[in-house]
């Protein structure tokens, strides 16, 4: 019997001991892992880890890389009436337009931007509580025809609960008509009647559809050419 009991502990002792040895080597790393967590953490609760995480996530503000203080001179010298607050009241009509799925203002839009937000609201999520908590200008763009300014927002939102933050891109565009009439460049900007809504040639002086003259106001302004979230 004894010596049965001396070959069944022979047999076994093998197991047991790289039992001990993988529990010693589990102890061992989880004190070094709550160790490192209560280091860089202040917690070794990963749960409680992931919960401060996800927190600073939602609620830290995306950074912005602005270039307002140099481009909006550039901008005002170009048009000395040039009002940035009614500008940025533009942008954030093109951002609110893109969050609620639905364009607020057509008039403000391209043609062709706004048919492209039109097919887009198609098949995106709903959106809610919009907040914008800064906008700068990104780049302000020349060329004979056209100016460009190129807009970005750092903004929140909630989709399926979820509150978002992240990045907006806006574009405002607008034509310099005399030098665009005479240009080689045969690119054409569709924009809006502003009486029936229906897409009207940039150089036309009248509506096709309801025979509305467009105006210098009208013609000479800034219109919004994009609009797009980052990924």
């Amino acid at each position: 019997m004894i010596k049965e009991i001396i070959i069944f502990i022979l047999r076994t002792l093998p197991l047991v001991l790289f039992v001990v040895f993988c529990v010693t080597i589990y102890l061992f790393l989880k004190k070094k892992i709550s160790n490192l967590l209560l280091m860089f953490f202040g917690t070794s609760d990963i749960r409680a880890i992931n919960r401060q995480r996800k927190y600073e996530t939602e609620n830290t503000v995306k950074s912005l890389f602005g270039m307002t203080s140099l481009e909006l001179p550039r901008i005002k010298a170009d048009f000395p009436d040039f009002d940035y607050q009614k500008i940025l009241s533009i942008v954030r009509l093109a951002e609110e337009s893109y969050i609620k799925n639905k364009i607020i203002d057509k008039d403000d839009f391209t043609n062709n931007c706004y048919k492209k937000l039109s097919l887009e609201f198609k098949n995106k999520k709903l959106k809610s509580d919009l907040k914008i908590h800064k906008t700068v200008i990104k780049k302000y763009y020349r060329n004979n025809e056209e100016r460009l300014i190129s807009f970005q927002s750092a903004i929140s939102y909630r989709e399926n609960g979820e509150k978002i933050q992240t990045r907006i891109n806006v574009d405002l565009i607008r034509i310099i008509q005399d030098e665009y009439k005479t240009s080689k460049n045969k690119k054409l900007i569709e924009l809006n009647c502003p009486n029936c809504g229906a897409p009207v040639n940039f150089l036309k002086s009248k509506c096709a559809y309801c025979h509305t003259s467009f105006s210098k106001t009208t013609i000479n302004k800034w219109y919004i050419n994009k609009v797009e979230l980052e990924d």
